[in-house]
């Protein structure tokens, strides 16, 4: 570098600050001792006419010879806290005084390419701009915008491609090489590397780690006490917060983040607007994003979402407004979402999924944790009536066809309107029931009798049922059909047994109770059948279709077939953890309830086992054990242990039988 050589004192000092800001701005990645070759390295720092701010960062840093600062840049020395542009300019304009008087002051060092590269660039950029000036001027239009706005009309070719030349410009044509790599995480590595040493890994370990380590763990690391280490840390802490203040690099880079985060936005746009937050801040190990989500509390990133003030208060506020748009359903299309949400639209969809919500077929789903509710959703989009297999289809469900057709015959808000075709009930649709009430209802309205041809086109005509079916049961209790001739028959279906001698049921004080054994389809979700003598203590008739109340909502009964059945218990088996094998009682209350309850595991004792299979609690008194077990079939206390084993043994409970046998001397109070 050429120094100033005016012997005017007043030029001279002009001089002087051109080349120190030259300097400054073209040699930032040249280090000390590569620019003023020509100053002793032994010259004291105190012999320089510094700073105060300067004179304390040096000292700080043990710097008091030019030998100390041989190898640092004056772009680096930029970078360090505390120190701004005036004071990096006065200490080199300084260092250019004491070079001018020495010998070799007139020295010359080769300028790296990529410097004069940067430099005319610069210069190109400056040649620009007043080729666009001149054609603003030549126009009368001194007052207009340079940049930013349409070039004046009739602009010629050399103007416009100034213009041009001007809007390619990259950083990297008017940065040098350090200085278009000095990102915000190098700023922050700058910064941190003026922190002590064990400053920096507690920041590291406690502040930035996902996982915090213990103080006492970094306590014992340090040989210091877990007290000491809290001091540390909370003076590292104020140290890193106090970055985020001011007018440095670091500061504006976190305004900007908090400007483009808004309300809420996906990490992965954030990185690709600002690529530099990918980078890696090395001292403290971590991404500078995550750097500065823990140093900043205006937002929060978690999860792959930045949003302001934190991800859960964000998802809370879009819940509220999507559920002032659903409807009945919980279903509102995207599009009604769209620009209600501070969101982008591209990302509506990924968002919402993460506050919790299903988006199918660009409508958001607000209730679809049951398939009932998810089949009703899946209706209020079609708007119109579905089979069960399209339902199916479009709900995406692991469950069974026959577990989703379960579920739809019991739900409030869907009707069933043909064999397999389901509407919701706002539609009011006529409700099919299945054939038989569509017989009753024919017959009826014929006056109690009606052609059989005449009954079978009716129904075939409005349901997709076969005339056979319509037939089978135009010839089913309760009808009877004569000459060609349907009418009701003189008598309903009969419960033919009785629930004391039916097998696996029994009764307790306030309740009839029906062994169960939980199998793969009730794991699946489907019905089952059940005996006709349960349906018969329960008042369930023949095209019943019941829905008893239990813990964990409506329970279905039905007798739409030839036998009664229960509806799915697949979420009592969920709720109780239930697994294949296990032993259940299905129990319905004298008060109308139902519920579940799962046997305890035998035991081996004979009076114990004989009790818990009939839903009796176990008891050692022989005289109260006799007379639950005898209750329990409709038998009386006083009956014998012979005459108990061959009650249970005549209606199918083998396995009891043979265990009261075996209780024989405890039923008889025998020691």
């Amino acid at each position: 570098m050429t120094l100033p050589t005016d012997d005017n004192a007043v030029a001279r000092r002009f001089r002087i600050g051109d080349v120190a800001e030259i300097a400054m701005n073209e040699f930032g990645a040249r280090t000390i001792g590569d620019l003023f070759t020509g100053i002793p390295s032994e010259l004291r720092l105190t012999d320089l006419e510094l700073p105060t701010r300067a004179s304390n960062a040096f000292a700080r840093r043990s710097i008091t010879t030019v030998a100390d600062l041989q190898d640092h840049r004056i772009g680096e020395i930029r970078l360090w806290p505390g120190i701004g542009v005036g004071t990096v300019r006065s200490f080199v304009a300084s260092l250019v005084e004491a070079a001018m008087h020495e010998p070799s002051a007139s020295a010359t060092s080769t300028t790296p390419a990529d410097e004069l590269g940067a430099s005319a660039s610069l210069a190109g950029a400056a040649d620009d701009l007043r080729i666009i000036a001149t054609w603003h001027t030549a126009l009368g239009l001194t007052d207009q915008p340079l940049l930013g706005s349409a070039l004046p009309p009739g602009a010629p070719e050399y103007v416009i491609a100034a213009r041009s030349r001007l809007e390619a410009l990259v950083a990297a044509d008017v940065l040098v090489a350090w200085e278009a790599e000095a990102d915000v995480a190098d700023h922050f590595d700058a910064a941190f590397a003026e922190f002590d040493p064990r400053m920096q890994r507690i920041l590291a370990e406690r502040l930035f780690a996902d996982k915090p380590n213990t103080l006492d763990a970094l306590g014992q690391n340090f040989d210091v006490t877990r007290e000491r280490i809290r001091q540390l840390e909370t003076k590292a802490r104020s140290q890193a917060t106090a970055l985020m203040t001011g007018d440095g690099i670091i500061p504006s880079v976190a305004e900007a983040v908090r400007q483009r985060i808004g309300a809420a936005l996906a990490l992965e746009d954030l990185l690709a607007s600002m690529p530099a937050l990918a980078h890696d801040v090395t001292i403290v190990g971590r991404q500078a994003w995550r750097v500065l989500d823990r140093l900043d509390d205006a937002y929060e990133i978690r999860d792959g979402w930045c949003a302001a003030p934190t991800v859960a208060a964000a998802m809370d506020a879009s819940r509220e407004t999507v559920l002032a748009l659903v409807n009945s359903h919980g279903v509102v299309p995207v599009d009604d979402i769209t620009g209600k949400l501070s969101i982008a639209e591209a990302r509506i969809a990924e968002w919402l999924t993460a506050c919790g919500y299903r988006v199918l077929e660009d409508h958001v789903l607000t209730r679809s944790s049951n398939l009932a509710d998810l089949s009703a959703a899946v209706l209020s989009i079609e708007g119109a009536p579905m089979s069960s297999v399209e339902i199916h289809e479009r709900v995406g469900s692991a469950r069974t066809l026959a577990s989703l057709r379960n579920q739809l015959a019991v739900h409030d808000r869907i009707r069933r309107i043909d064999r397999d075709s389901w509407a919701l009930d706002e539609w009011e649709f006529e409700t099919y029931g299945g054939i038989r009430p569509a017989i009753a209802e024919r017959v009826e309205r014929a006056g109690g009798a009606i052609a059989l041809d005449e009954l079978v086109a009716e129904i075939t005509e409005k349901y997709s049922v076969s005339p056979n079916s319509v037939i089978t049961y135009a010839n089913t209790s309760p009808y009877e059909c004569k000459k060609g001739v349907v009418r009701f028959a003189d008598q309903g279906p009969k419960v033919r047994k009785s629930p004391w001698i039916t097998r696996r049921l029994y009764r307790r004080v306030d309740a009839w109770m029906l062994r169960e054994t939980i199998n793969a389809d009730h794991e699946r979700g489907s019905g089952f059948a059940i005996p006709h003598a349960f349906a018969g203590v329960v008042e369930l008739g023949v095209g019943d279709v019941r829905n008893i109340p239990s813990r964990l909502g409506p329970q279905a009964l039905t007798w739409n077939a030839i036998q009664p059945a229960f509806g799915s218990i697949r979420r009592f088996i969920l709720a109780d953890g239930l697994k294949a094998g296990a032993e259940v009682l299905l129990i319905v209350g004298d008060d109308g309830t139902f519920d579940v309850e799962e046997l305890p595991a035998m035991t081996g004792d004979a009076l114990h086992d004989a009790l818990l299979l009939v839903g009796a609690a176990p008891t050692i008194h022989p005289t109260r054990a006799r007379a639950l077990l005898a209750r329990a079939i409709g038998k009386s206390d006083t009956a014998s242990v012979d005459e108990l084993a061959e009650a249970y043994r005549a209606r199918g409970d083998l396995e009891i039988a043979d265990l009261v046998l075996g209780a024989r001397s405890a039923l008889q109070g025998i020691a």
